[in-house]
């Protein structure tokens, strides 16, 4: 769940950057509760989020890095789940 308890994140992989992408949005000012990758993800998600879910998810993909089936949702108008897979050849 983000900070702003707008996006939550279900995720099962690595997420390889983790620890310079969490840097970068406590330079942010984005406070943290655990030391997952999964809740990066979700705050990345907020981070980039301006009511189009899909908009967020595409730029959040061209940061992370790894293997990392994940499922988000946000409070808008497309409903539902939004699954995204990205792995390595």
């Amino acid at each position: 769940m983000s900070q702003s308890g707008r996006i939550a994140v279900v995720h099962n992989g690595i997420i390889e950057n983790y620890a310079w992408l969490k840097e970068f949005l406590e330079s942010k000012g984005i406070a943290f509760v655990s030391e997952t990758d999964t809740e990066v993800v979700a705050q990345l998600l907020d981070y980039y989020y301006e009511g189009d879910l899909l908009d967020a998810v595409g730029k959040v993909l061209h940061r992370i890095e790894g293997l990392m089936p994940w499922a988000s949702s946000a409070p808008t108008s497309q409903t539902g789940w939004w699954q995204c897979g990205r792995t390595r050849p």
